[in-house]
């Protein structure tokens, strides 16, 4: 936003991509290569204190193993550079939103640490 001829204020990104170590990365695509991950029901990506975090639904809770965990993780390494890469990784039943369409379930008790 320009406030005066030769002065102007950034006020943002209109492409939703975030800076991640100085490298530009795109949280949508981080959540499409997580859903394609099997196994996946759902996935959602939120920036967090300068790193991505993602809440991720499995298929079925009962399939919700430390191999299937361990597996996750192993197919993020493999599929996504290291700023793309969520911090931490956490399971829920399903992504629930509020009224205002902010998603629910961040504080889980199953947390992974990459």
């Amino acid at each position: 936003m320009w406030m005066r001829p030769r002065e102007f204020k950034i006020n943002g990104r209109l492409d939703h991509v975030v800076q991640i170590a100085g490298v530009n990365v795109s949280p949508a695509h981080v959540v499409r290569v997580i859903k394609d991950i099997a196994g996946v029901k759902d996935a959602n990506v939120r920036f967090y204190e300068g790193r991505l975090q993602v809440l991720i639904v499995p298929m079925k809770m009962d399939e919700l193993t430390d191999a299937f965990a361990q597996r996750v993780r192993n197919e993020i390494v493999r599929n996504l550079p290291a700023p793309a890469r969520p911090a931490t990784i956490r399971f829920s039943a399903s992504l629930r939103f509020t009224d205002m369409g902010k998603i629910v379930g961040w504080a889980q008790d199953k947390d992974q640490l990459l």
